[in-house]
C-alpha cells in the first residue's frame, strides 16, 4: 500500500477516472466508526483522533471488544469530525455516490441511549444529503447516498438508525441491509423492509464473506460460489433489487477474500442478474445473525443447534425461485446419531450413500445427504421437520443442482 501511494499521486482520483473511462459508476465508501485494531493502542491503523479522544467513546468501562470502543456520535467533536470527512469526500472528489457504512462498526451511542439520540444521526444524514446535492450540482450528475445498516429493522431502530425517516425525507437512495463480518444472515426480512420503506427506494441484501451456522461454532469457511448463489437467489426472490458483496476480494493467499479464482469469476459473471444467479448450483445454508448486527442487550436467536426429540422440531428455509425440476438434496450433520425422520413440506426425505465433498466448517463432522422428493420442495419458504433421540442438529442446507 505504501508503494502504491508513493507511485500514484491520488489513488481515489485515479480510480474514479478509470471508472468514468470504462463507463462504470464509482462510489466512495466511508466507514462511520472504524475501530480496527484499537485493542493495540499504537497500531498504525488506529487514528490519532481516536487516541486523543478517549472521552468520546460509547463506554469507559467495557474494553474487551472493539465494538465497545467506538465513537459516541452524541459528542459534538465526533459528529463534526465525521461530517468533515464526508465534506472532504464530496468536495475533493467527483463520485457517483457515497456509501455511509454504519455497519463498520456498531455501536454509535452509549448503551440504552440510542432511541433518544436517533435524531442526531438523522440530522447527520440531512447534512450529508446537502453535501451530496451540492456535489451533484457542481459536477452535473446525480450523487447517490447509500447506507449500510443491520439486516433487521428492529435492530436498526434500536441502534439509533431511523431508516424510515431517512427514506421519508428522501435523504438516501439505497439501503443495504446486512449482518456483520462473521456471517451472512440467511433470513433477512426483505419483505418487511419493503413494507416499511415503500417502493421508491432501492433495497439491497448484503453478503458477508464467512459462513457459519451458529454463533457458538469454532470453525467457519469462506463462501464458495454455490453458497453465494444460494443466499443471492433467496434474497432476489424476497425482493432485493440487487446483491452486495462485502470482503469478497480476489485473494488466494492471505486472511480474507475468495480463495478460488474460478469461483470468483463465476460469481462476478453471473451474480448481477437474477436469472443467471438462479440457474447456478446453489447451497442454501442455515446461518444466524452476527451479534454485532443486533442491538446491545438483545438476545441472540440462532436456529441451530436444534435439539431433536420424539416430537417434530421445525426449521424454515427460504430457497428462492427457479426450483421446478431441480435435483434437490438436504445436507445435515448432527452431534451424535442421525435423525430418525426428516420431512420437507411434509414429505419423507430419504438418506443416500452420497459422499458430501463441499466445504464445511472444520468442526462440522460426518455430513449426511438426503434426497428431497420433488413433491416436497417448492419456491420460497420450505419447512423441514425432524425427529430424533435427544441428538442435536448442528448443520443444515438444501442444495440444488445447476439447471
Amino acid at each position: 500500500m505504501k508503494t502504491l501511494y508513493d507511485n500514484v499521486n491520488d489513488l481515489f482520483e485515479l480510480r474514479l477516472a478509470y471508472g468514468r473511462k470504462h463507463k462504470y459508476k464509482i462510489f466512495l465508501g466511508m466507514r462511520m466508526n472504524d475501530v480496527h485494531c484499537v485493542s493495540d493502542f499504537d497500531n498504525i491503523l488506529v487514528s490519532n483522533f481516536w487516541r486523543e479522544h478517549q472521552d468520546c467513546l460509547i463506554t469507559d468501562y467495557c474494553k474487551e471488544a472493539w465494538c465497545y470502543n467506538t465513537f459516541d456520535y452524541a459528542k459534538k467533536e465526533v459528529y463534526d469530525y465525521h461530517l468533515a470527512l464526508a465534506h472532504e469526500y464530496l468536495t475533493r472528489f467527483d463520485p457517483d455516490g457515497l456509501e455511509l457504512d454504519w455497519m463498520r462498526t456498531p455501536y454509535y451511542f452509549k448503551p440504552g441511549f440510542e432511541d433518544q439520540n436517533a435524531g442526531i444521526l438523522t440530522q447527520f444524514m440531512r447534512d450529508v444529503r446537502k453535501l451530496a446535492n451540492e456535489c451533484a450540482a457542481r459536477n452535473g450528475h446525480p450523487v447517490e447516498l447509500i447506507v449500510r445498516v443491520p439486516s433487521r429493522p428492529e435492530d436498526a431502530r434500536r441502534m439509533g438508525f431511523d431508516v424510515f425517516s431517512w427514506t421519508k425525507e428522501k435523504l438516501i437512495d439505497r439501503v443495504i441491509v446486512t449482518s456483520y463480518w462473521g456471517v451472512t444472515d440467511f433470513d433477512i426480512p426483505l419483505e418487511l423492509w419493503r413494507m416499511l420503506l415503500g417502493d421508491e427506494i432501492k433495497i439491497t441484501a448484503g453478503l458477508e464473506l464467512l459462513c457459519r451456522c451458529t454463533p457458538f461454532q469454532k470453525g467457519d469457511f469462506y463462501n464458495d460460489a454455490a453458497v453465494i448463489f444460494g443466499f443471492a437467489s433467496s434474497f432476489y426472490y424476497r425482493g432485493s433489487n440487487d446483491i452486495y458483496l462485502f470482503n469478497h476480494m480476489d485473494d488466494t493467499g492471505t486472511a480474507s477474500g475468495m480463495k478460488d479464482m474460478a469461483d470468483f469469476r463465476l460469481v462476478l459473471q453471473n451474480l448481477g442478474k437474477r436469472d443467471q444467479t438462479e440457474r447456478q448450483k446453489r447451497r442454501h445454508v442455515v446461518t444466524h445473525t452476527d451479534f454485532l448486527a443486533r442491538a446491545i442487550g438483545c438476545a441472540l436467536d440462532p436456529i441451530l443447534p436444534l435439539e431433536l426429540g420424539k416430537n417434530d422440531r421445525f426449521l424454515r428455509l427460504n430457497i428462492g425461485g427457479a426450483v421446478k425440476n431441480r435435483n434437490a438434496k438436504l445436507v445435515i450433520a448432527c452431534d451424535e446419531d442421525i435423525p430418525s425422520e426428516i420431512r420437507c413440506g411434509g414429505v419423507i426425505c430419504y438418506k443416500t450413500d452420497e459422499i458430501f465433498n463441499c466445504k464445511l466448517p472444520s468442526d462440522v463432522k460426518n455430513p449426511v445427504v438426503y434426497q428431497i422428493p420433488a413433491e416436497g420442495l417448492k419456491e420460497g419458504d420450505n419447512v423441514l421437520s425432524f425427529k430424533g433421540n435427544g441428538n442435536k442438529l448442528v448443520w443444515c442446507e438444501i442444495d440444488l443442482e445447476k439447471s
